[in-house]
């Protein structure tokens, strides 16, 4: 049976409209009335071959030679979706909403959904995170700047990785705000074990209150084990309680005098 020439050229026009190939139209209405055999599915396959096709489309090809095709209509669809994503975090579409930059995220494995989790990471980090969670980033891992959005966007860097070290560097910025120098290694520990940054906060905060007990007379404690105490290390705790007894058995005896420095307060939470 011939090929309706009219019929298949309609639909081969409106999937070029569609997919932003209108530069091929003259090239397809030439090829189906020099093809009379050729449908329209058929030019759709010569048509992604194309460099116009691999210029709008730069990962297909790549994409379909390593076994994971997926349909012009998926791949339109994360565009859409990323584009999306970088307007409503303020993050400026010719920053990351290129063709070059979206290929380069599917073809790294960046799921939509991942994608979504990068661009609220770097929005946070570039726009929203406190100045001494800036400060850690640019400390710990030298990302300051416009390099903040880049940095969660790169593809090349693994989800986990970029989660660690934001969770570390917001740690960080708690204890700074409580004149608490934490050194990465300490900072990733405690992100590690799940610690929060609102449980960071909290957490700093009474080590700061307790920062008697690390000087005076009688036994003392030092600020690491003060902050391990705080995150949930009992041998740490046990230490803090017995030199807060000796500071209540000493001001009791004293009758009252002691310093009001001496840090006699309660061990704060030690969850996440």
């Amino acid at each position: 049976m011939p090929i309706d020439y009219t019929n298949a050229n309609t639909i081969i026009q409106s999937y070029l409209k569609t997919y932003g190939l209108e530069t091929l139209s003259p090239w397809a209405t030439k090829t189906l009335a020099e093809n009379p055999s050729l449908d329209a599915s058929s030019l759709q396959v010569l048509i992604s071959d194309t460099p116009e096709f691999n210029a709008r489309f730069p990962a297909m090809k790549t994409l379909r030679q390593t076994g994971r095709a997926i349909s012009v209509d998926a791949y339109m669809a994360y565009e859409d979706q990323t584009r999306q994503l970088l307007h409503t975090y303020g993050i400026p579409k010719e920053m990351y909403g290129t063709s070059e930059a979206i290929s380069n995220l599917l073809l790294s494995d960046v799921s939509a959904s991942e994608m979504n989790q990068r661009i609220q990471m770097a929005a946070q980090a570039a726009y929203s995170a406190p100045e001494e969670t800036r400060n850690a980033l640019r400390d710990q891992y030298g990302i300051s700047g416009g390099n903040l959005v880049a940095y969660w966007l790169d593809p090349e860097k693994a989800q986990p990785l970029l989660e660690k070290q934001y969770a570390a560097a917001t740690i960080t910025g708690a204890a700074a705000r409580q004149a608490i120098g934490l050194g990465v290694t300490e900072a990733e520990r405690l992100a590690s074990l799940g610690i929060t940054g609102a449980a960071a906060e909290q957490g700093f905060g009474q080590v700061a209150q307790m920062a008697g007990l690390e000087a005076g007379s009688g036994e003392t404690v030092n600020q690491q084990t003060l902050i391990n105490a705080q995150f949930g290390d009992a041998a740490a705790q046990a230490s803090v309680r017995r030199v807060q007894g000796g500071r209540v058995a000493q001001f009791q005896q004293s009758g009252g005098a002691q310093d009001g420095q001496s840090g006699v307060s309660g061990l704060g939470s030690t969850g996440k």
